[in-house]
């Protein structure tokens, strides 16, 4: 793989650290072949990083040759190795290794699988920079079952709350503060395949001190039973899914519901309005307003039309409404699907939301408009630009569920009022294509989400969208209004294409500010 002749050729030694916290690496274990479990507690026994414990759970394992690989291990004083007597499965096994743990910090690793030579060092270099952080995850590729071929690699974003509850994005490798583990009492029992997902969904209810490191740290075995290789080997893994995610609203105390999407094998959430706020819908022309009416379901809003396609006219239109939410919406757009207001006002209302945004078509209802927009060095630009939507899952989910956002499209922006207030609106020295950008920035600084709700599906029934030759003096006022942006995208992975919004590989790149 190129990728990996390019960026991990000159893979860094474990440079001089001020603070060496011990991290416990917990291994629960059970019926795994000899070869594949030397190999992982190999990866761990070659770490760059010295201050670490491996701690091994047998549970109870039915294999002769399970214990006699462990025992094999005994000579080394930093391996722990636990056999249980009874088989209690992975949450009770996990559990045990968590109370035996010493490490200011406990790393979760699966017995047929293995860890970048480094994996411990970027931990340890993160909590150096930031000692606070109480969950830190990284990138992942997948390794074929017998000859170990790395393949399929995961570049995922910064830690994105609405991502997550579409999916278990974060997964491996992970690493917990001990201490939030031992005060949520650590996983939980009648959860199995969903454990990790509900321990996360749990965590972050906790804490919002989480950090991404995006490099392949972890290589996930596609073993015959893993979840890795395909959900139909351990189909209860969709309904402990489920089961979280209606906890999770429970707990949070969010009106919603779960929602089966085929193509992304995922359930999404759907979140519901709180009683009926009103929404004040401002568009820039009165084309639309017969199809918001003769479709729409929900019924508390009302349209105002702006004076022009102007960042001044909408932020005038909106000082007019009195709507407790605002949608601005272009006046070229087709609405086909009743509940699409309802499913963003439901989005919208959550604490952490930003704007929400959609997925837009071409007029052939074929063609991706717009799934959101990517901060790349040379500008915004529309994330999945013309790619064929039919039965395509792309970029693990990208264009089917749930996805946090730098910036979400004007052509279809919903945002609370009293947060559109607080930032001060649009700026009224950008053009529209900007403007809606720079509200996104203002967002995520007053530490907002934006989030592109792709269940809501609208058709822009116009060919051209943003300016075929680049504003070169609008994008310097957006950048000299966001000096902290610019080239800088945290929804996106500094490993996918700095050129094109397309999630393709990228090769080379200078990760200077790493």
């Amino acid at each position: 793989m190129q990728w990996i002749r390019h960026e991990e050729r000159n893979t860094p030694g474990a440079e001089e650290l001020s603070r060496k916290p011990l991290i416990s690496v917990v291994v629960p274990v059970y019926n795994v072949k000899p070869g594949i479990l030397r190999a992982c507690i190999n990866s761990v026994i070659k770490q760059t990083y010295t201050a670490w414990e491996l701690i091994l759970v047998d549970d109870h394992s039915t294999l002769k040759s399970v214990q006699k690989t462990l025992d094999s291990f005994n000579s080394n004083d930093r391996i722990h190795i636990i056999y249980r007597k009874t088989n209690g499965h992975i949450s009770r096994c996990t559990n045990t290794g968590i109370k035996q743990a010493r490490g200011e910090f406990v790393a979760f690793m699966d017995c047929d699988d293995t860890l970048s030579e480094n994996a411990l060092y970027e931990v340890a270099r993160v909590l150096n920079s930031a000692p606070d952080t109480d969950y830190i995850y990284s990138d992942e590729d997948m390794l074929t079952e017998h000859l170990g071929i790395r393949k399929k690699p995961f570049f995922k974003p910064d830690w994105s709350p609405d991502t997550f509850m579409s999916m278990m994005y974060t997964c491996h490798f992970s690493v917990f503060r001990r201490s939030l583990l031992e005060e949520m009492k650590g996983l939980r029992v009648g959860y199995e395949g969903s454990q990790d997902y509900d321990l996360i969904l749990r965590l972050m209810e906790h804490t919002r001190r989480i950090a991404h490191i995006p490099k392949i740290l972890y290589h996930w075995r596609e073993s015959r039973g893993s979840t890795a290789k395909t959900l139909s080997s351990k189909p209860y893994v969709l309904d402990t899914t489920v089961q979280t995610k209606e906890d999770a609203l429970k707990r949070r105390k969010q009106p919603g519901y779960t929602s089966w999407v085929e193509k992304a094998r995922q359930y999404r959430i759907v979140y519901e309005p709180v009683g009926e706020p009103k929404v004040s819908i401002i568009t820039s022309s009165d084309r639309i307003i017969d199809d918001i009416q003769t479709v729409t379901a929900y019924k508390n809003y009302d349209i105002t039309v702006a004076g022009d396609d102007t960042s001044a006219s909408y932020n005038l239109a909106a000082g007019n409404t009195d709507g407790e939410f605002l949608l601005f919406l272009d006046g070229k757009i087709q609405i086909k699907d009743p509940d699409w207001l309802s499913h963003m006002l439901g989005h919208c209302r959550l604490k952490h939301t930003g704007a929400v945004g959609c997925k837009l078509y071409y007029p052939d209802k074929i063609h991706i408009l717009h799934t959101g927009i990517l901060n790349l060095p040379s500008g915004p630009i529309p994330a999945l630009h013309r790619f064929d939507d039919r039965d395509r899952d792309i970029y693990f989910s990208r264009n089917l569920v749930e996805y946090n956002y730098s910036a979400v499209s004007g052509g279809c922006l919903m945002v609370e009022r009293k947060k559109f207030d607080s930032i001060g609106g649009f700026e009224e020295t950008l053009p529209r294509y900007y403007s809606d950008v720079e509200l996104c920035f203002k967002l995520l600084d007053a530490g907002y989400y934006n989030v592109v709700r792709n269940d809501v599906v609208l058709t822009y029934n116009y060919t051209c969208f943003y300016p075929r030759k680049r504003d070169r003096r609008s994008l310097k006022k957006l950048y000299e209004l966001h000096p902290q942006r610019k080239g800088i995208d945290p929804f996106y992975n500094i490993n996918l294409s700095r050129k094109h919004g397309d999630f393709s590989i990228s090769i080379p790149y200078n990760r200077r500010h790493l």
